[in-house]
C-alpha cells in the first residue's frame, strides 16, 4: 500500500514536470510567433531590392534596343543581318 502511494506521488510529480515543459514550449512558440511579422517585412524588403535590380536591367535593355526599328530596315542586307546577330549575341 505504501508503495502504491509512493508510486502515485511519483506519477503526480512526473505529470507536473510534463505540464511545465509543455508550458515552456508554448512560451517559445509565442515568442517565435511574435517574430513572424519582422521576418515577413525583411523578406518583402529583400524582394523589393531584387525588383529594383530587375527594373535596372530592364532599363538597360530598353536603352540598348531603342534603335531596334532602324535595325529592322537594315536586315534585308545579308551582311547587315550577320552583323546585327553578332551584335545581339555579344550584348547578351
Amino acid at each position: 500500500m505504501l508503495g502504491l502511494i509512493a508510486l502515485l506521488a511519483l506519477l503526480c510529480t512526473w505529470v507536473q514536470a510534463d505540464l511545465f515543459t509543455s508550458v515552456a514550449d508554448m512560451h517559445v512558440l509565442i515568442d517565435e510567433k511574435k517574430s513572424i511579422p519582422n521576418l515577413l517585412y525583411n523578406f518583402i524588403n529583400e524582394e523589393q531590392e531584387r525588383l529594383e535590380q530587375l527594373r535596372g536591367v530592364a532599363a538597360q535593355f530598353e536603352q540598348k534596343y531603342v534603335t531596334w526599328a532602324d535595325e529592322i530596315k537594315d536586315i534585308t542586307n545579308p551582311i547587315n543581318a550577320f552583323l546585327l546577330i553578332k551584335k545581339k549575341v555579344n550584348d547578351l
